[in-house]
């Protein structure tokens, strides 16, 4: 077996034209992702943390999940 490896990102177009070519020459081919780095893991977690700290943020400002609204905590005050 011998692996071509494409070092940029491709449109899916331009993917699928491979392949093809590929196969047209009997040349048995499939697409497997790119394995995630070290820092490709932490860019995803970091993203997912953002997409919690947001809708934190949300649930506070519209008081839900026991969160009080800044109008609450200022009356309270």
């Amino acid at each position: 077996m011998t692996e071509l490896i494409i070092k940029n990102d491709i449109e899916k177009k331009k993917m699928d034209g491979l392949l093809l070519f590929l196969k047209s020459w009997d040349i048995e081919a499939e697409i497997k992702p790119a394995k995630k780095t070290a820092k490709d893991k932490r860019i995803a977690e970091f993203k997912q943390a953002l997409k919690e700290t947001r809708e934190m943020a949300e649930n506070i400002a519209a008081g839900k999940d026991d969160y009080e609204t800044m109008d609450e905590f200022l009356k309270r005050l």
